[in-house]
């Protein structure tokens, strides 16, 4: 783990560097056992996953522990939402999605501009591994 003007990263055993964002910026959601979890009316796991390289730190709602969940985003008829996700255990994913979803200006924040996205540059960004 490393700081930098205020920023903290950290970096995977595989050696990739990801920056901690604020966890009070997310909320839980929900907890979805297989593959099979609906987000902006759609079955997220039926979109590819880009990894933003971006993760909060959580507590598992049930038992308290903590966990590293990384944010991704999901294009669904050209509009991009942002999300972030993990296992707690094996197939069992916990999901969080930014905590003031309508911004000042009326967007809904999980609605990624396409300015502010990255979904234009997945290409050798990893796809979520299942």
């Amino acid at each position: 783990m490393t700081r930098s003007a205020d920023q903290e990263y950290i970096t995977t055993a595989i050696g990739k560097k990801y920056r901690v964002e604020k966890s009070s910026d997310f909320e839980y959601v929900t907890t979805a056992i297989g593959e099979e979890c609906f987000l902006f009316g759609v079955d997220v796991f039926a979109h590819e996953w880009t990894d933003t390289r971006k993760c909060i730190r959580v507590h598992d709602p049930l038992y308290g522990q903590p966990y590293t969940m990384n944010i991704y985003e999901i294009t669904v008829d050209g509009t991009v939402y942002r999300f972030a996700a993990g296992e707690f255990s094996n197939n069992v994913w916990g999901f969080w999605l930014p905590t003031n979803r309508v911004r000042p200006d009326g967007r809904d924040s999980a609605r990624i501009p396409p300015d502010e996205s990255n979904a234009p540059h997945t290409k050798g960004q990893e796809k979520r591994s299942s």
